[in-house]
This record gives C-alpha cells, sequence and structure tokens, in this order.
C-alpha cells in the first residue's frame, strides 16, 4: 500500500517503529491504535489501571505520531448467540464487547449514558478524563516545541514513554515530567 496510503495507523502491539519512521520520513502521516489487551501493552479496559489511558499520548509524542485511533466511545450492546445485539447498562454491566471466545470490560466504552446521572447527555468515564490530561501533555510538547524545537520535548517525553514496549507506569514520573514542561515553557515566554 505504500504510495497509495498516506495516513498509517499501526496496532500498538504490531507497530515497529523502523517502519514508522520510514512512513514519516517518506512524508505519510501516522496514527496509532488499540484494541482489547496484549500482554505488555497499554490498554483501554477498565480492569487496567487508569495510568494506562496517560501513557499513549507521551509514546505518540515521543514517535512523532499525529493521532490516536479509538474505535468506540459508546459500546454498551453484546451480541447474543445468534450474534442479535442486546443493549447493556455500562454502569452496572462492565463486560462491553465480546471477541474471540470472550468478554472485554469496558472495550469501546469512554461514555456512560447520563439519564441515569440526571444528566442530558453523555458522562465521561474517569478513563476518558486521565486521556483528555495525556492529550493536554501532548500539547505541552507541542507548545515547547514551537518555542525551542522539537528534539529536546521529544528527548523528555521518551525518557518517560519512548515508545510502545518502553514506558513508565509510575504516575509521578508523568506528574513531575508535565510540572517541568510547564516551568519550561513559562520561562521560554518570559524570555
Amino acid at each position: 500500500l505504500e504510495g497509495v496510503v498516506d495516513i498509517w495507523v499501526p496496532s500498538w502491539e504490531m507497530a515497529n517503529v523502523d517502519d514508522i519512521k520510514r512512513r514519516q520520513k517518506a512524508g505519510d502521516e501516522v496514527w496509532s491504535y488499540s484494541a482489547l489487551t496484549h500482554p505488555g501493552f497499554t490498554n483501554w479496559l477498565t480492569d487496567a489501571d487508569l495510568i494506562n489511558y496517560r501513557i499513549p499520548a507521551w509514546f505518540s509524542y515521543s514517535l512523532d505520531l499525529k493521532g490516536i485511533l479509538y474505535w468506540q466511545t459508546t459500546c454498551w450492546a453484546l451480541p447474543d448467540k445468534n450474534r442479535k445485539l442486546l443493549n447493556r447498562d455500562p454502569w452496572t454491566e462492565s463486560r462491553t464487547y465480546y471477541a474471540g471466545g470472550k468478554y472485554w470490560n469496558g472495550e469501546g466504552s469512554l461514555l456512560y449514558p447520563g439519564k441515569d446521572a440526571g444528566i442530558d447527555g453523555p458522562v465521561q468515564s474517569m478513563r476518558l478524563k486521565v486521556f483528555r490530561d495525556s492529550v493536554e501533555d501532548y500539547d505541552y510538547f507541542g507548545i515547547l516545541s514551537e518555542q525551542i524545537g522539537f528534539n529536546e520535548p521529544r528527548k523528555i517525553a521518551s525518557k518517560t514513554a519512548g515508545n510502545f514496549h518502553s514506558f513508565s507506569n509510575d504516575l509521578k514520573d508523568y506528574l513531575e515530567t508535565r510540572k517541568r514542561l510547564a516551568q519550561i515553557i513559562q520561562q521560554a515566554l518570559e524570555k
């Protein structure tokens, strides 16, 4: 597909950093994607620690990825044995997806229906809120790169989350680095 496709979206567990760099060098854009769970990788399930939602934006910046594809945010139905979709209440039923002979808790569900909470519209999950924080971190790196160039912010991000396989699972590393980024940005603005 090279020469035909100009936006690539490799899955985290199958991504090859050398291929990503090669496609970027050719002028293509690269995003990333993940679904379900794969040992050694971050995942989007409710069973996962919330840090899993912070990590992807960081390795995305480290690898100069331009986006993260998330396939669905309101997957509240599961197929029965006849493949007929049955609506589920995500507030009380964590199994939101069925694949590979297994139920997946929270897969494809980052929002909840607001009606039961007295809200006219969707309610954000904690997972989505932490992911939003990580996107803000990505923006911090972008602001800093506009001030001092891409290389130094990329080095800073890479120390915490360098790629799909290499990242910290300690929230303190992300919070301390974010604080440091804010200080560097503020200092650059004062000059």
